[in-house]
């Protein structure tokens, strides 16, 4: 029915799908893991967490069943489980997953596979969010940019490179962050095209480096490259537009140009209040303690 299709939300659209996962493809389990994987991608996609990890546990069932407990394609899904945990309320749960997975791929020799790369970046983001780990979540950062270098040029090679000049950026090496998140523009772009929505995160990080090392002439052109992006991307109504019209803001007032800096967080407070409200604890947080 193309008219109730239409009429149908893409949450809406998958959840109608998912359920007939299990009715349907009950005889077929490689077909219904590949589906699963696709399900779960998808809500990804839609920022869909909870409904993500829910195909994500069940991916890992299927595939220990499928493949046994010392195949890669079980490291590869229980390392996708403990990204897609990352900052949820079962984020306790990461540690044990990663650990098996990569104790998985240790057994079977796999010192660099791109399945190895990635889980390297799932245990950088298990010790980022702590002062006295920091350390360690930087070497794990740089460990991921080293196996997957081995590789052609990837979504997960400028990935690595972005989450090594974040991790970077927060030992306080601000030189060399900016090394890194450039080459993850440069990756980026080539395999994704510009513009892309990772590119806009890339050049806010990117801007908000410079700043710190006081080069606000480099800070502002990577925040107008990053605005510029957000808009062609998503457009005004999105907050990546907010985010990077602060950005611009903050360039602008540190480098001298205070009038232009806050017309453009007067814009970013407006538009963030109007689009997620004033009780946002993140994005709407981050513009008013910047205006």
């Amino acid at each position: 029915d193309p008219v109730k299709a239409r009429a149908t939300t893409a949450r809406e659209l998958l959840d109608l799908g998912a359920k007939k996962i299990d009715t349907q493809m009950k005889d077929a389990p490689a077909a219904k893991l590949g589906v699963v994987n696709l399900f779960g991608d998808l809500y990804a996609d839609l920022g869909l967490r909870s409904d993500e990890i829910r195909l994500r546990r069940e991916a890992v069932d299927l595939t220990r069943a499928l493949y046994g407990p010392d195949a890669p394609e079980l490291a590869a899904a229980l390392g996708a489980l403990g990204g897609a945990m990352y900052g949820t309320e079962v984020a306790n749960e990461r540690e044990p997953l990663l650990r098996e997975a990569l104790a998985i791929l240790d057994r079977n020799g796999d010192r660099n596979s791109e399945i190895r790369g990635r889980l390297l970046l799932r245990f950088y983001e298990l010790y980022d969010g702590r002062f006295e780990t920091l350390p360690k979540a930087l070497d794990y950062a740089r460990q991921s940019v080293q196996v997957l270098e081995t590789h052609p040029p990837s979504v997960d090679l400028a990935e690595a490179w972005y989450t090594r000049g974040l991790a970077e950026t927060y030992n306080f090496m601000p030189e060399q962050a900016i090394v890194s998140l450039n080459r993850a523009i440069e990756i980026s772009g080539a395999v994704q095209g510009v513009p892309n929505a990772k590119l806009i995160v890339m050049y806010y990080e990117l801007a908000d480096t410079q700043v710190d090392l006081q080069d606000f002439a480099a800070a502002e052109r990577s925040a107008r490259r990053g605005l510029e992006m957000a808009l062609q991307v998503n457009g005004e109504d999105h907050v990546d537009a907010v985010r990077a019209h602060m950005m611009l803001g903050i360039a602008l007032l540190s480098g001298g140009h205070s009038a232009e800096g806050l017309e453009h967080l007067g814009r970013a407070k407006r538009d963030v209040l109007r689009l997620v409200g004033p009780d946002d604890p993140f994005h709407t947080r981050a513009v008013l303690e910047n205006h």
